[in-house]
């Protein structure tokens, strides 16, 4: 029963920290997806064009 308790308030300690990692790491995801979109989607869109 105490094993029971122990993981339960081990769980919900490391909750608060996954959710703002994944939070972290989903934004930072997003941040890198959109800069290298702004860097390479011209490059791609000319040679698309004059390819």
């Amino acid at each position: 029963m105490g094993g029971e308790v122990a993981l339960v308030s081990f769980l919900t300690w490391i909750d608060e920290p996954l959710v703002f990692i994944w939070i972290f790491l989903s934004s930072s995801l997003l941040v890198i997806h959109a800069v290298l979109t702004a860097i390479f989607a011209p490059r791609w869109s000319l040679e698309w064009e004059f390819g």
